[in-house]
């Protein structure tokens, strides 16, 4: 969805007896989320200013969520002039097209719908959409004393930048983070929104006092990085590389990735693992997928083997094909990951190979997965990794600390 600018009015009024109005749209106000991030708008913050009632929304996109200029919103009237309380509208126009909104609101459901005439000589000529997005109040107990100056102004941040109340941001600021020109930033994520398995993540990179936003994103219908993950791991049978031996390696490999949530839940004092994964692996031939990037066609061979994609949270596929060297992609929308022969081997894989290859399936690129950016934690070459190995980022960005001390990770902490 392209960006949006309105130039509307508010309409607001008072009795002649002196006795001051409802604002017919103070039942906008809030933060609202879509029911189903797949499409349209993804989420919303409507506030009010000196201005007047702005709406504030992101549209869907890859991978991040496109965010529209502010909009100022009017309220809707009835036959007789009267503000209907429950209803407003813009429209704007720019060299691309025209765009009409119309919102109603119904207690925490806030309904948005958005006709859409075309300029822009693609085609297209009048299309809509409809949205229906529920409020997303979050009760704040947090002593804004027991945070960090960082954290407090952070917390500000959330406020300005997505309309949203974090009562504890989780902040990974070390300046040893750095990139190869020596630059570094605060980092501070928030998962909101959350269903059963998904939900929304914002992204705010700071300065290292949090005073300065240098830039804030959103993603919504992320999975969540908490949790049981059944995965569906099939090995690309390359006799070169993927000897006798292969398999048995394999799922040791895949076993230390546990160990390591493990250990980390260990030392933390937390009851079990924030993160495990029950894979299941499959060796199926080259013949038999093509190049291994078409979901599609593996889910056929698969089928072939009545085995079931859909059945698994993930689809991992290990492609290390000695004649062809390739890095790896994390589809987030098919849920797919693709793991080429990175190391460019040409023959057996060591034990050490091995480990490799799951620390890149399991701690990289499924990291995508749950949101991951490569630039929240700067790093040269490797260097700064050691911050927060074994895993990709600093765990607090995925929720992994125990930010008010309840003994329960962020990530899985409702209250």
């Amino acid at each position: 969805m392209r960006a949006a600018v309105l130039s509307l009015a508010v309409v607001l009024s008072s009795l002649s007896s002196g006795v001051q109005t409802i604002d017919p749209l103070a039942a906008f106000d809030g933060m609202w989320s879509n029911v189903d991030a797949t499409n349209g708008i993804t989420a919303a913050v409507i506030t009010h200013s000196d201005a007047g009632w702005t709406i504030r929304a992101w549209g869907k996109c890859e991978p991040l969520d496109c965010p529209w200029k502010p909009i100022l919103l009017a309220a809707v009237t009835d036959a007789f002039g009267a503000a209907i309380s429950s209803r407003s509208s813009g429209s704007t126009e720019d060299r691309i097209a025209t765009r009409n909104l119309s919102l109603i609101v119904d207690g925490d459901t806030l309904s948005i719908e958005v006709n859409t005439t075309w300029h822009d000589n693609s085609g297209r000529t009048v299309t809509s959409s409809r949205d229906t997005l529920k409020r997303s109040d979050v009760v704040d107990r947090v002593d804004d004393q027991k945070l960090s100056p960082t954290e407090r102004a952070l917390k500000r941040a959330y406020q300005s930048a997505f309309g949203a109340v974090i009562p504890h941001p989780a902040v990974f600021d070390d300046t040893r983070a750095v990139d190869c020109a020596g630059a570094g930033h605060a980092m501070t994520t928030a998962y909101s929104g959350r269903t059963d398995r998904r939900g929304n993540l914002l992204m705010l990179y700071a300065s290292h006092d949090g005073t300065s936003i240098t830039r804030s994103a959103r993603m919504s219908n992320v999975l969540l990085p908490a949790g049981h993950f059944r995965v569906l791991a099939v090995l690309v049978d390359h006799p070169q590389t993927v000897t006798a031996d292969g398999l048995r390696l394999w799922e040791a490999a895949q076993a230390k990735i546990n160990t390591d949530h493990f250990d980390f839940a260990v030392t933390h004092g937390y009851a079990s693992p924030i993160v495990t994964f029950d894979s299941t692996n499959v060796i199926l031939s080259p013949r038999e997928i093509g190049d291994g990037h078409n979901k599609q066609a593996i889910s056929r061979a698969l089928d072939r083997k009545s085995i079931r994609v859909d059945d698994f949270d993930i689809l991992v596929t290990i492609n290390l094909n000695p004649a062809a060297g390739e890095g790896g992609t994390s589809n987030i929308i098919d849920r797919f990951i693709y793991v080429g022969n990175f190391m460019h081997a040409k023959g057996p894989l060591s034990e050490r190979d091995w480990d490799g290859v799951a620390r890149t399936a399991y701690h990289q690129l499924m990291a995508y997965q749950w949101g991951w950016q490569r630039d929240w934690t700067p790093t040269c070459g490797g260097v700064g990794r050691e911050l927060f190995g074994p895993f990709i980022t600093a765990p607090a960005l995925f929720g992994w600390e125990d930010l008010d001390g309840n003994g329960i990770p962020d990530i899985l902490d409702r209250d």
